[in-house]
């Protein structure tokens, strides 16, 4: 695939209105992907899978989540804090890219953005899900010891009023989530960290989940990927996962940190695509 696949994109309204932007590639006939990026992130985490074989393969989706990229950033923690509004704005970006099969990819905290969708909505039209670096939760007890203790010192400047500590505190967070980053990849990347507000930052770290229930309940093929050398969220959190989901695969990635997806991407892609044809091959 070259550098710059061609992709459709634009606007769609989310939960309450809310404007999100999205885009997609590949192949329209094919299984549906969603892609859920992750804190601070944007859909041009996906860059690797976007502008890949992936793309001659299945329908590749993603959207920026509410506050971040170019999506609308409403004022005020309630519109961050209520995961009715991630799982509404999920299906809007579903019912928008309407197709069947769908797959949902969530990364980091997309990873409980899946969890708000299965709570609300159910997994009637979801054939599966894939969960990188994620949890099962965030704000509960049960997390002791699979949450990182590093980057605890330089997180809360992440979400500091003052630009240049915030700019520094990203740059760090950023340099942390991948093993080995170029200086050219560095600054982009933060760059595209600091599209979102430190106020949404501060709000959706304050969120408090428990998709114990969730997970547990969901019947469908789960496929759980972590870096082993993550120091944001440990490879015991994947175990958990794992525990959790009835149906589930877990792979480490032995080269990566808190993104697989990126760090190993050719590895990533094969194994999202295996997932996605044998899920395929079970519903035919």
């Amino acid at each position: 695939m070259p550098d710059t696949a061609l992709f459709n994109h634009g606007y769609l309204q989310g939960a309450d209105g809310v404007r999100l932007y999205h885009k997609d590639t590949g192949n329209p006939d094919a299984p549906s992907v969603l892609f859920i990026h992750g804190w601070s992130q944007t859909h041009a985490a996906w860059v690797k899978q976007f502008n890949s074989e992936l793309a001659e393969q299945f329908h590749l989706v993603a959207f920026d989540l509410r506050g971040h990229g170019y999506s609308e950033c409403p004022v005020g923690d309630e519109y961050y804090l209520n995961g009715r509004l991630y799982a509404d704005d999920v299906l809007a970006v579903i019912n928008h890219n309407r197709k069947q099969p769908l797959v949902l990819v969530g990364w980091s905290i997309g990873a409980l953005v899946i969890g708000d969708y299965l709570r609300r909505h159910g997994q009637a039209d979801i054939s599966g899900i894939v969960m990188v670096s994620g949890l099962h939760g965030l704000g509960i007890a049960e997390l002791a010891g699979m949450l990182g203790t590093g980057p605890g010192e330089y997180m809360p400047d992440t979400m500091a009023d003052d630009p240049e500590t915030q700019f520094r505190a990203m740059q760090r967070c950023t340099r942390d989530m991948v093993v080995d980053l170029t200086p050219a990849q560095l600054q982009i990347m933060t760059a595209q960290a600091m599209m979102t507000a430190p106020a949404v930052r501060a709000a959706m770290m304050n969120r408090v989940i428990d998709n114990t229930d969730v997970l547990t309940s969901f019947t469908e093929p789960a496929l759980i990927i972590h870096g082993r050398h993550d120091p944001f969220i440990l490879v015991d959190a994947a175990q958990r996962l794992h525990q959790l989901c009835p149906r589930s695969t877990l792979s480490i990635y032995e080269r990566s940190a808190h993104m697989p997806f990126r760090e190993e991407p050719e590895k990533f892609n094969r194994d999202l695509a295996r997932f996605i044809r044998e899920l395929s091959a079970t519903t035919a």
